[in-house]
């Protein structure tokens, strides 16, 4: 599957967030750059949320024979798109009507939208004697004109629209249309708002300081005018960011020559605690004052999970329960319900009614209030395999058709991951896929009515279905399966072994692989010579055994007597894996091990 580029001046160095709004618009979120939103019917993305206007408009009285407008008025300019989602209002103009004449007012100096998205602007006004209500005076189409006169008297400005300045609780009303956070990487919806958390950090590429200087030099970064007013960290110092002069420049509040070429941005701490919400309804109006606190407990968010009725506050190693019932802003309880966490946002994923995570501890499923690890078998990958450094392109997905839990990690020297930790979790069992290419995100998607799993590849133009065709682009997939350990029984001392394989016949040739380990011994226990005719072959002093699924009895079984010794050493444990490479789908339906313990 091919991939369109939604923007191209986002940042390809860390993940995006990504939360479906109304209408059909998706919200995007990196924290690096202003939010972004989609439409599946769009070519392209634009930001999220209409700016203000930064000026306001000028207000003269103008005589106007039939007209009588007296008083003392406040008026405003906001912006709109073609949805009619607003801007908050501009900067307040005074306009005094204080002369017994008839006149009208005369607005000029009208704000210009610089942004894409504004269509219209509206204008407002007060009735004389009160500021508690704001009126449309008039709705402007399109996005030129700078001026306009209005002979709407008090009596009929108030047939018109209406709308409070303060809501009768005292919250922003008119200025509720607030741009939201561009420092925040995680967006969210959870009771009819969107919820922005977790502020971006950015360590890319390197930086020189020339000596006695405060300018910054970076080699292979992509900074951003998003980043003024954040810290800059090297190891000799910090200082705050006064000025981004380009991807590769920015300006410091004070001198750090000397610093070494490893460096941080991060924003201010007082951001690591917060969660901003939207108004009810309106996913792309997040007053700056509309705010949750977590206790600072010094653990950093790192995702938002909304499941069983409440929205979970995820840090790396503690678990929120956030709890509203209407407003946030009055009614909101925050408590600490777990001391477990998640690797980032996209590291925890919902499946049949559990909710299942990562952390640096491991894999777990998550109640609401109580945990239960499920990553026993594999701690050793948790301790000794996994990449911990690449861990924010770690990402979760639930595979329903083939019932997995599907955790994608980088491993050993891996910058992104190219493993596949699946958890089935109908038979609590784990395995291991290699896929030989970078897969920094996934998602899972309806194909003809059927639901699959796709990822995003290493070219970041392309996406590939996980569990679609039998080759890596025409070459054989190489495939290992590890049955665990098996211990001999203790009461007995002759006993018939053998493995044998129920598959589904194939008329290409094709060979399996068996290997037998005994006593957890890391060599796979060599045989002689065999070949029984039957479809079961093996070379002198070779670990391998050959099975042709061609056979098409669909049933093969290779035996290996022995005996239990009672005396050391002996043989008391067996190992067993399939092995092979294949261009066309192998499906085994049962492995049956004789002659051990049950």
């Amino acid at each position: 599957m091919t991939m369109a580029e939604l923007t191209s001046s986002w940042t390809k160095d860390s993940p995006a967030s990504i939360a479906e709004a109304r209408g059909g618009n998706v919200l995007l979120a990196t924290g690096l750059h202003r939010a972004q939103r989609w439409h599946a019917l769009e070519s392209a993305t634009e930001d999220v949320g209409l700016n203000a206007p930064e000026t306001s408009c000028t207000g003269t009285k103008t005589d106007n024979s039939g007209t009588n407008i007296q008083g003392s008025y406040k008026a405003y300019v906001r912006f709109l798109d073609d949805e009619d989602i607003p801007s908050s209002f501009s900067p307040v103009a005074s306009i005094e009507m204080t002369d017994a004449s008839y006149e009208s007012i005369t607005y000029a100096d009208i704000p210009v939208g610089t942004e894409g998205r504004v269509t219209h602007r509206e204008l407002w006004r007060n009735t004389d004697g009160q500021t508690v209500t704001f009126y449309l005076d008039h709705e402007m189409t399109g996005n030129i004109k700078t001026s306009h006169i209005s002979t709407n008297t008090d009596v009929q400005l108030q047939a018109k629209t209406a709308m409070r300045f303060k809501t009768v609780k005292g919250y922003p009303n008119a200025n509720r249309f607030g741009v939201p956070p561009t420092n925040m990487s995680v967006v969210e919806f959870y009771c009819g708002r969107s919820f922005w958390s977790v502020p971006a950090e950015y360590s890319e590429g390197t930086v020189s300081i020339s000596t006695g200087g405060t300018t910054a030099t970076g080699t292979s970064t992509n900074w951003s005018g998003n980043m003024v007013g954040s810290q800059f960290w090297t190891p000799i110092g910090e200082a705050n960011i006064a000025s981004v002069s380009s991807a590769t420049e920015i300006v410091l509040s004070t001198s750090l020559a000397g610093a070494s070429p490893n460096y941080k941005i991060v924003p201010d701490a007082s951001e690591w605690d917060t969660t901003y919400f939207s108004e009810d309804g309106e996913p792309e109006s997040v007053h700056v004052n509309n705010a949750i606190t977590t206790y600072p407990d010094g653990d950093r968010m790192t995702g938002l999970m909304p499941v069983y009725g409440y929205l979970f506050l995820l840090k790396s190693a503690h678990i929120y329960r956030m709890n509203t019932c209407s407003d946030p802003r009055s009614d909101t309880n925050v408590e600490l319900v777990a001391e477990r966490g998640c690797l980032n946002h996209r590291c925890w994923v919902r499946a049949e009614g559990q909710a299942f995570l990562m952390d640096r501890q491991g894999m777990y499923l998550f109640s609401g209030s109580t945990t239960q690890s499920i990553s026993g078998p594999i701690q050793d990958y948790m301790r000794d395999t996994i990449n911990w450094s690449a861990s924010k392109w770690f990402h979760v997905t639930h595979d329903k058709r083939r019932e997995l839990i599907m955790f994608f990690v980088a491993l050993d020297s891996d910058t992104r991951p190219q493993h596949v930790l699946t958890f089935d979790y109908r038979n609590q069992r784990w395995a291991l896929e290699s896929h030989g290419t970078n897969l920094s995100c996934s998602c899972e998607m309806l194909l003809d009515e059927a639901p699959r799993v796709a990822a995003g590849t290493g070219d970041e133009t392309t996406a590939q279905l996980l569990d679609q065709g039998t080759t890596d682009n025409g070459s054989a997939i190489a495939y290992t399966l590890k049955l665990g350990t098996f211990k001999y029984p203790e009461q007995e001392r002759s006993q018939n072994r053998r493995v044998a394989i129920r598959y589904t016949p194939l008329s290409t040739a094709e060979t399996l692989h068996l290997r037998l380990y005994k006593n957890m011994s890391a060599t796979a226990e060599a045989f002689t010579a065999h070949n029984d005719e039957s479809g079961v072959s093996g070379v002198a002093d070779s670990a391998d055994i050959a099975f042709d699924l061609t056979k098409v009895e669909g049933y093969l079984d290779f035996r290996f007597d022995g005996m239990f010794e009672g005396g050391t050493p002996a043989n008391r444990m067996l190992d067993i894996e399939i092995t092979g490479s294949t261009k066309q789908a192998v499906t085994l339906h049962e492995i049956e091990i004789d002659g051990v313990q049950q």
